[in-house]
């Protein structure tokens, strides 16, 4: 019994670590999925990619890479 609590108590942990790290990306995922609609869709191409400089491009692959990382990882959630 002591062992269930055990794991259950780390399941809850792990869950709670999921949601918060996942909030964090919530934003992002939002943004990086214009970029995905713009690219179907060429006549939002031209308007999406004009509100993006040097910098705001440096940004996204960083956190991009960030993500992907993170994504990988979480295999540590399998029980």
């Amino acid at each position: 019994m002591r062992a269930r609590k055990e794991i259950d108590r780390k399941e809850c942990s792990l869950k709670t670590e999921l949601n918060r790290d996942m909030a964090k990306y919530k934003d992002f995922f939002a943004e990086l999925l214009s970029y995905y609609i713009s690219g179907r869709y060429p006549v939002y191409k031209q308007k999406i990619s004009e509100g993006i400089d040097a910098d705001r491009a440096t940004k996204i692959l960083t956190t991009t890479e960030e993500v992907f990382l993170w994504l990988r990882s979480l295999s540590r959630y399998k029980l």
